[in-house]
């Protein structure tokens, strides 16, 4: 009887002090894990925000980059971290999503996340050397077409969101276009460029540059809709042989799951504040980055459950076998 008055009393404590730890939160510098190496998109974006978001937290924002395994290995860092608040994910659409569906390697799925706030989206492009002459995807299904094999793309691993983009457009169009896979996304440019490999299929924002300098030639993003990074750029929705593609990345915040929901929402209300800012929103533009609408952390993580789900159907169908 002593023994369960005092683990009674243990315990309503412990749900006493939830109200309190929430309300001080935070009193200690907050660490954002980043699944990649310095210098690219997702690091670039969590190093546009982790100032401003410290400030209105006050508290410091730390950048953490754990780059390895296309992101694996840091949201799974994120994953069994404890849930306190004071370890957050940049995460994207790839290695929360995408990763467990199609990777032996990540033990993890969306569900071991929290989802705090969405960041935005940015477009899936495939880019062209200037030398073939291929400026839009009419052009690229004809010449596939026409020369079955001859055309190389490269893209970052298999399974991953370019490679699944990129063999669902050969389904829907019948071609045979040979997938060269790469490491990392700056490497595939510098072959389009040089000649070495004739396409590359990468996340729009790490491009824009070099289409700017005419270094490649933009075919098109895999979207329904034009972007908002280069609005020039024709969608694969607007050809006919690609009706209903809409690849695209998505970016957000997460945390563990099981982080209290007060902290959940004191990070969703300052993440949200800080993305209100009209020269963040003007600096996501110039990224390529289509900011997202206010969403409470439930609002956020349904639109998770069913990217998931959209992912698992467009996996299936590009015939992706899980590594």
């Amino acid at each position: 009887m002593k023994r369960r008055i005092l683990t009674t009393l243990a315990l309503a404590l412990a749900a006493g002090a939830l109200p309190a730890i929430a309300q001080n939160y935070p009193i200690q510098p907050i660490k954002l894990i980043v699944g990649y190496a310095p210098g690219g998109s997702v690091d670039a974006f969590a190093r546009l925000v982790a100032p401003k978001l410290g400030q209105e937290l006050g508290q410091p924002i730390v950048i953490e980059n754990i780059a390895g395994a296309g992101g694996i290995i840091g949201v799974t860092r994120a994953v069994n971290a404890k849930p306190d608040g004071y370890t957050v994910l940049m995460g994207i659409v790839s290695d929360v999503v995408i990763a467990p569906r199609v990777q032996a390697s990540a033990k993890y799925t969306y569900r071991d996340l929290q989802a705090v706030a969405p960041l935005g989206t940015s477009g899936l492009a495939v880019v062209a050397n200037p030398e073939l002459g291929i400026r839009s995807f009419d052009d690229l299904i004809r010449r596939a077409r026409a020369e079955p094999g001859r055309l190389a793309y490269g893209a970052t691993g298999v399974g991953s969101l370019p490679s699944i983009a990129m063999e669902s457009l050969k389904k829907m169009t019948g071609t045979d276009i040979t997938f060269i896979p790469y490491a990392s996304a700056s490497k595939i440019a510098t072959d389009v460029i040089g000649g070495s490999v004739d396409l590359a299929v990468s996340g729009l924002p790490a491009l824009l540059e070099l289409i700017k300098s005419g270094r490649v030639t933009p075919v098109g993003v895999m979207s329904r809709e034009r972007d908002i990074g280069n609005p020039d750029m024709a969608a694969a929705g607007e050809t006919a042989a690609l009706k209903g593609m809409d690849f695209y990345f998505w970016t957000g915040i997460f945390a563990p799951a099981g982080t209290p929901e007060p902290i959940v929402a004191t990070l969703n209300q300052a993440f949200g504040r800080v993305l209100a800012q009209p020269d963040v929103q003007a600096r996501l533009r110039d990224l390529g980055v289509k900011v997202s609408a206010n969403a409470t952390p439930a609002e956020f993580g349904r639109f998770v459950a069913e990217s998931d789900r959209q992912w698992e159907q467009a996996i299936a169908n590009a015939g992706i076998a899980r590594q």
